[in-house]
């Protein structure tokens, strides 16, 4: 009986795994896709100034004046008022109540909105971390699973023949 125990992972959970990367890949790339589509859409938004309701801190730098914001602004668009919460990066003292805030909206839905034309790292920067990872991830396992098998238990069976 062999004492030794072995902690290698067959080729069946080789195969979840993979195809777990493969899954979380996909899933990854539409939702980079959608927000690079977004950032690129929202260069023809028309600004509108609003005025800042309430705002939180988001990130690690909680302690530095400039820091990203979750903002709900309320601004007006064709005469209808609304309320939504948009990232906003910039001072923490003018991220105050009350104070005025320009943000472009999406003149086909006005419930879609923006702090900054163009794409921002904010938005596209999870979605292109996990789907890097996911693919060097899935690069790594196809490696294990296709790489050359050393057969030693036959190697040892055929010298003491």
């Amino acid at each position: 009986m062999n004492s030794q125990k072995q902690f290698a992972c067959g080729p069946k959970t080789k195969t979840y795994i993979l195809a777990g990367l493969l899954v979380l890949f996909l899933i990854s790339s539409i939702w980079l896709a959608m927000e690079i589509s977004r950032g690129l859409r929202s260069n023809e938004w028309t600004p509108v100034t609003g005025e800042i309701v309430s705002h939180s801190f988001w990130g690690r730098h909680r302690h530095s004046r400039i820091r990203w914001h979750v903002v709900r602004v309320q601004y007006s668009f064709d005469g209808n008022e609304y309320s939504r919460r948009v990232d906003r990066f910039g001072d923490a003292s003018s991220a105050v109540a009350g104070a005025p805030i320009t943000v472009y909206v999406n003149p086909s839905n006005p419930t879609e909105l923006a702090s900054e034309k163009g794409l921002l790292a904010i938005d596209y920067g999870i979605p292109m971390t996990i789907t890097l990872f996911s693919a060097a991830a899935a690069f790594v396992v196809l490696c294990i699973i296709y790489s050359p098998k050393d057969d030693y238990e036959s190697e040892i069976n055929d010298t003491l023949l």
